[in-house]
């Protein structure tokens, strides 16, 4: 209905489409700014959902109309404040980790020193679109708005560890072993308070290249912060806010 109104509109100047990192879907290996359709299979009906939404407006786009699609990766609080208006994503395993004593247990799935978890802060993502949306060059593009070196699983839990003062063992398990303990085993969740679906992000096998970012935002002064840098405020914001859920922001 939103692509029938635009392409209804005479004077549109342009459409902004707000995607995600995750139309990628499972694909194994680089997923870059130009791909889109690549066979892939999905983790849940949210990126499939967003893929087939992609599909069309790359399509209409193909047909003339003028459009800027931007693909966050995942989300976190404001890297100057920490705020957040959500807790999902790598706050699981934040939250886990706060709730145990000085010595505690961090399950793990797949291979941590491989896998790599994609996080950009909410004002790189808000001031990346600020900016390229008011540049003309932009119309027809992809920006994925991502960490071009993101943190491996293993780097982003021994920064967890050092920040909160934890001293965590690993326990490595299978993702389907994990996934059915969380959602039938009595009391798995209740206590560890980690949604089945989030492991899946644990063994996320893609890469996501950002070279129309940064060819168009270099001079700006908007860049992605690394993680380190910021997660002391993350930790902050969310020490201070535990009225916070993870419930979807309708």
């Amino acid at each position: 209905h939103v692509l029938d109104f635009c392409e209804s509109c005479p004077g549109l100047d342009r459409l902004h489409y707000v995607s995600t990192c995750y139309v990628s879907g499972r694909y194994a290996g680089i997923f870059r700014e130009s791909d889109l359709v690549k066979g892939q299979s999905f983790n849940n009906f949210y990126e499939e959902t967003k893929y087939l939404a992609e599909v069309d407006v790359q399509e209409r786009m193909k047909a003339g109309l003028p459009a800027t699609i931007y693909r966050p990766a995942s989300v976190v609080g404001d890297s100057r404040t920490g705020a957040t208006q959500k807790y999902d994503g790598p706050y699981v395993v934040m939250q886990w980790i706060l709730r145990q004593p000085s010595y505690g247990v961090m399950p793990i799935v797949g291979d941590p020193k491989a896998v790599r978890i994609n996080l950009v802060p909410s004002d790189f993502v808000i001031d990346a679109i600020a900016h390229l949306s008011g540049r003309g060059d932009t119309v027809g593009k992809v920006y994925q708005l991502a960490d071009p070196d993101p943190l491996t699983v293993e780097e982003l839990i021994d920064l967890f560890s050092e920040k909160t003062g934890r001293s965590l063992l690993r326990l490595p398990l299978l993702r389907s072993v994990a996934k059915f303990a969380l959602r039938h085993v009595p009391g798995v969740y209740r206590v560890m308070k980690i949604p089945a679906a989030s492991l899946d992000y644990f063994v996320h096998p893609t890469h996501y290249t950002t070279d129309n970012v940064q060819a168009d935002l270099a001079g700006s002064g908007i860049e992605v912060p690394r993680f380190p840098d910021y997660l002391d405020r993350l930790l902050e914001f969310y020490r201070a806010h535990p009225e916070i859920g993870a419930q979807a922001m309708i």
